[in-house]
């Protein structure tokens, strides 16, 4: 399943990657610090790979947002991977001790509905980006 309906507005692969080598180029631009910046492309991922990636505007994956973005440019095609932390349904209970302490927990529940979720969007993926959307992807 495609979150996207009709694909028609979307660019090619190649400007797609000539996109995103732009964005990576002016943000080293406007940000002197790696540290700082937004959005990185590398262009020697692998021996045949090429990638481009968003980490959230927070900051960095490092300061807690856990929100980005991964797009895998290889001879196989183009898949994007990501995560937004904004567009899960988390449902937070929580309960009050005698004490008054109070303990937070999640939703068993949203998160299996999440989970089903996430199933739905990669059904048809082609087996060979298996691996760049369940594996640890990320090369620091």
């Amino acid at each position: 399943m495609s979150l996207v309906k009709n694909l028609s507005s979307m660019p090619d692969i190649e400007d797609l990657r000539r996109i995103c080598k732009s964005i990576a180029a002016l943000e080293i631009v406007m940000c002197r610090e790696q540290e700082f910046r937004y959005y990185f492309y590398d262009p020697n991922w692998s021996d045949n790979e090429e990638v481009f990636q968003l980490i959230n505007g927070c900051g960095s994956v490092r300061s807690g947002c856990n929100s980005h973005m991964i797009i895998l440019f290889s001879p196989n095609g183009c898949v994007i991977n990501g995560f937004d932390n904004q567009s899960y349904d988390n449902e937070i209970t929580y309960n009050i001790d005698d004490d008054g302490s109070i303990h937070f927990q999640k939703s068993s529940v949203k998160e299996k509905e999440n989970a089903l979720k996430m199933e739905k969007i990669k059904q048809g993926l082609p087996d060979v980006f298996y691996e760049f959307m369940h594996g640890k992807i990320v090369k620091t």
